[in-house]
């Protein structure tokens, strides 16, 4: 079986030869084809028909008949139609088997020339329908190329641009192809050895986004990414670059200042002292700040992902709020929720905030903390509520007083030795003036948690009145309970009521023995603080910053229970049994601390015990302590005794005659001023209560200063605010003596102020 040869290449290839064949090699024979597509060449061997003809295709110049042979067809034909070659190969064969039929009954060459000139038409028809489609072609492509919005090129492996549409030249920021030629390709990149990694790379195959930098026509540099496809010559060497280019200078711009609002967002949310958590709609966790990390123990990496009531779960008994805050779009809000903190009962705010942006399903949450606001709360509340009672009991005290002072002084005047009484008659007096000494002290009690007392002006050692105590309570409470003082406080002294602050230490002792039935052990420390203006700023109390001293009164007993620590400062709030405590004890102690301008602070956990710690304003070093005389001390001069009271007039009067001055009276301080008026230069000292009808002391006193500016007055009554009185000293009073006093207490003030 003979092989005749249908070349769809322009040359034969190395070492193949043509024969020539003849009619009889051609009939029945069977082709065997030689072309660029091995696929292309097996359609064609489908459409055979019995007889096959051979025929030499070539693009241009014709093959000389001895290496064609005359029996040959041979076709030239433009390189644009070798892709219809298929269809035009395939009408050939039909035309030369019909040709072949009419030749062998004919023997005309008539019908080949017929059938040529078919053929030659039927080329033409097919060349110029493959012309038009790819005209049109090339015109689509032309078009999406020019009007893209990225960049289109093809260069040499020399970096010469020989295809660049607009969007590529205006990246590049150039006028024309042929300004970014004169710069050169290689000239464009920042990163010379990014070039030639590229041309590394694509020798292998495509490179597709490689992203690296270029310099624009006005010095700018931009990001891009780039796609490579290589094109290789026949000796399989590199010869051409094609792709496209991305300026992604923008998008990294963008990708960064997000990048950057992201981190700042995280740190703002991480920096929050609130707990923030953040949930899907299945309640899965996609947000967890420091907060939540510090509050939890567990990591943001461990617990974004999980189910939050197992991540975190004292939150299991919201979720149901959650879901529904999600679905309904509403915040919810939880104010003031208690939870368990060890053996203390803490508090907290808790909000639910749904996600209502654009494809956001799921909530916040914000959990806040306010234990101490709560307390600081309870503080200003019990604060208000001492304040309130502290103005009724000081009415009261005011005028319990001045019974009280006179009482007291018409029992020391009977003690006088003028008037002679009796062994059993001076019993009977002493019994009266220690009846009305301790009905003085309850109302000491009642001024000092109304914080209406008296002004204090000595140096009091605290480590004294603190080592008095203890020696009272050694001898008082039950023996079982051991007693510790640390005195740990290098300055010690301050300036303040000694018999107060003595109390106050007594009734804290007397308590926490009260909480150790079976014994125990109680601890006095002191230590020396310094208190900063932040901390004052959110006390309740009203101190300043500097130095204070700190007592602290610690037991090992029962403790008080958390629904009860905030109420154990209220008057009358007690948890003794009926008739065994007034429920002043702990309130004249929060009014005695507070009149001191300090602070007391409490901590307690049942069956463990409770700590006092009280912090007392204190100079930078020890002052000295003056020791108070307790006789009474005689003198002279012209006394003016103002006060609305007739008995304290009448029993004032007396008392002041017996220590040797003369007395003018007056009921209020309207006379008093008239009668000063008048006799100012007679008058060597007023002593003038405080709260009376028609002018009261501080007005009386303003009044006399103008009258006469070097004028000495005394302040005397049954209650007032320390500032006032610190007011009215700054101005000029001579001094204060709290009702009811002593005949020996008035008689020393009296020295000291006539004497100065």
């Amino acid at each position: 079986m003979k092989n005749v040869f249908i070349s769809l290449s322009p040359d034969p290839p190395k070492g193949f030869e043509y024969r020539t064949p003849t009619k009889r090699d051609l009939r029945g024979s069977r082709a065997a084809i030689l072309c660029h597509s091995l696929e292309n060449a097996l359609a064609l061997m489908e459409n055979f028909t019995e007889y096959v003809y051979g025929i030499v295709i070539t693009e241009g110049e014709k093959f000389s008949q001895s290496s064609i042979g005359p029996e040959l067809w041979h076709m030239v034909i433009p390189t644009v139609m070798i892709p219809g070659l298929h269809k035009m190969i395939s009408i050939f064969f039909d035309i030369m088997a019909n040709g072949q039929k009419a030749l062998d009954e004919n023997s005309s060459l008539k019908i080949e020339l017929s059938l040529s000139r078919k053929i030659q038409k039927q080329t033409q028809i097919s060349y110029n329908q493959s012309t038009g489609r790819l005209i049109n072609k090339v015109s689509e492509i032309r078009h999406i190329i020019d009007y893209a919005q990225f960049g289109v090129f093809r260069t040499d492996v020399m970096g010469r641009i020989f295809l660049a549409n607009p969007a590529l030249i205006k990246i590049f920021g150039y006028s024309s192809l042929e300004a970014m030629n004169k710069i050169g390709l290689q000239n464009i990149y920042l990163y010379k050895s990014d070039r030639e990694r590229l041309l590394s790379l694509v020798k292998q195959g495509p490179v597709r986004e490689f992203e690296t930098k270029f310099i624009r026509a006005d010095g700018a540099i931009i990001d891009a990414l780039l796609t490579l496809y290589p094109i290789f010559d026949e000796d399989g060497a590199l010869q051409f670059l094609e792709g496209n280019l991305v300026d992604i200078t923008e998008r990294k711009l963008a990708i960064k200042e997000l990048h950057s609002l992201r981190n700042y967002l995280s740190n703002i949310i991480d920096s929050m002292p609130s707990v923030l958590l953040g949930v899907d709609t299945g309640g899965r966790v996609t947000l967890w700040n420091k907060t939540a990390e510090q509050t939890t123990g567990t990591s943001a990496s461990m617990a974004k992902g999980r189910y939050l009531a197992d991540v975190f779960p004292k939150m299991s008994t919201e979720m149901e709020k959650i879901a529904s805050s999600i679905q309904t779009r509403e915040i919810i809000v939880e104010k003031k929720r208690p939870f368990a903190s060890g053996n203390l009962t803490n508090y907290e705010d808790v909000t639910i905030f749904p996600l209502t942006g654009h494809d956001l399903d799921g909530a916040v949450i914000r959990i806040d903390d306010v234990s101490k606001q709560c307390q600081l709360e309870e503080q200003l509340n019990h604060s208000r509520k001492m304040d309130a009672i502290g103005q009724l009991a000081g009415g009261v005290a005011h005028d319990f007083n001045n019974m009280l002072g006179a009482v007291i002084g018409a029992a020391e005047l009977l003690k006088s030795p003028d008037v002679s009484l009796g062994k059993e008659e001076i019993e009977c007096v002493d019994m009266i003036i220690n009846a009305s000494t301790r009905a003085a002290d309850l109302t000491a009690k009642l001024l000092a948690f109304g914080r209406k007392g008296k002004i204090i002006t000595s140096v009091v050692d605290i480590h004294n009145v603190i080592d008095d105590t203890v020696s009272m309570l050694r001898s008082t409470i039950d023996k079982k309970i051991a007693i510790t003082v640390n005195n740990n406080a290098t300055v010690h002294t301050i300036t303040g009521d000694a018999s107060g602050l003595h109390s106050t230490l007594i009734n804290l002792g007397i308590n926490a023995s009260h909480a150790m039935p079976n014994g125990g052990k109680l601890v006095i420390e002191t230590t020396n603080i310094v208190l900063d203006s932040t901390y004052c700023s959110n006390s309740p109390f009203e101190i300043e910053e500097g130095n204070y001293i700190e007592i602290e009164v610690h037991d090992t007993g029962c403790g008080i229970p958390a629904e009860n620590l905030l109420k154990i400062f209220e008057p009358f709030f007690t948890t003794s049994e009926q008739g065994s405590g007034t429920g002043l004890g702990l309130a004249a102690v929060y009014g005695t601390v507070q009149d001191h301008m300090g602070a007391i602070n409490v901590r307690s956990q049942v069956g463990i015990g409770t700590s006092f710690k009280i912090a007392l304003p204190c100079p930078g070093e020890n002052s000295h302590i003056q020791q108070n005389e307790t006789s009474t001390v005689t003198g002279s001069g012209q006394i003016m005794l103002v006060d609305d009271e007739e008995l304290i007039r009448v029993v004032g009067k007396l008392m002041l005659e017996e220590m040797g001055y003369s007395v003018l009276l007056a009921e209020n301080g309207r006379i008093a001023v008239e009668i000063f008026k008048e006799k100012f230069a007679e008058i060597n000292l007023v002593i003038m209560d405080m709260i009376m009808p028609e002018m009261n002391g501080r007005e009386a006193f303003t009044k006399m200063r103008e009258i006469h500016e070097s004028c000495k007055v005394i302040i005397s009554s049954g209650f007032s605010k320390s500032k006032d009185i610190e007011a009215l000293m700054n101005e000029g009073l001579s001094g204060f003596i709290q009702k009811p006093y002593r005949n020996s207490e008035l008689s020393q003030l009296l020295v000291q102020v006539m004497s100065s």
